[in-house]
């Protein structure tokens, strides 16, 4: 895309914590937490954005508290915005990691007893990466999720301080770093590129056959799997 390296990319890169999958999910979250704290009015539009159903339009949101690592009967919530008695917004982020078998059941139990007026389960994933979500639990893609702060951004970067602008363009293109978001759009070469990595692939893929050929030819055994250009497997 071109975008360039975001701060926050650059900075938990470096960190020791979970040198899995860069740079760990407890990571991505506490990120994630840490930009609805820095930008409250970003985190009430996300609360407003998620309780627009069940909202009665009299009063806007108060800015909630932000929290993670919350200890709840059905486990541990990711990030918790909390609005005081008026609604609770509970959230699970997902990266790489699978869903339990019966988490968000639990939570959802567990979110019943709460005493907020409003309340909701949030639940992101990469797209594709989820498993059963019951009904009462509101399921986004993390493109839906920066799609929606691209468009909030936009809407409101006049009333917000300069430091908040500049964070909330660094955590977009940390998102896109991770391929959790697409905020950039197509280039205007992208077609004519395309075509060229159609020839090439078949370029490649003959010459592929052809080596295959020559090594049993010359009485070599081949490892040949039948490689492809594709779409179905990541390695393709």
């Amino acid at each position: 895309s071109g975008a360039k390296q975001s701060f926050i990319g650059e900075l938990l890169r470096r960190h020791p914590w979970l040198q899995g999958r860069w740079p760990g999910e407890p990571l991505l979250t506490e990120t994630t937490a840490a930009v609805f704290s820095r930008v409250p009015s970003l985190a009430t539009g996300f609360a407003g954005e998620m309780l627009a159903p069940l909202l009665d339009g009299t009063s806007p949101l108060e800015d909630p508290t932000v929290r993670t690592e919350h200890y709840v009967p059905g486990g541990r919530l990711d990030v918790v915005l909390d609005g005081g008695p008026r609604y609770l917004i509970w959230i699970e982020l997902k990266d790489w990691a699978h869903q339990g078998p019966t988490q968000l059941q639990r939570y959802v139990d567990a979110l019943d007893d709460e005493k907020p007026r409003y309340r909701k389960l949030v639940y992101v994933t990469r797209l594709g990466m989820s498993g059963e979500v019951p009904a009462q639990v509101t399921h986004l893609s993390w493109w839906w999720v920066s799609d929606f702060i691209q468009s909030w951004f936009d809407a409101h970067r006049e009333e917000i301080t300069a430091v908040e602008a500049w964070l909330v363009r660094d955590y977009l293109t940390y998102l896109q770093e991770r391929g959790l978001a697409m905020i950039d759009p197509l280039e205007p070469n992208f077609h004519s590129a395309l075509k060229d990595f159609e020839l090439v692939a078949e370029q490649l893929l003959a010459l592929d056959g052809i080596l295959v050929e020559e090594v049993e030819r010359r009485g070599w055994q081949s490892s040949a799997v039948g490689h492809r250009f594709g779409g179905s497997k990541p390695g393709d």
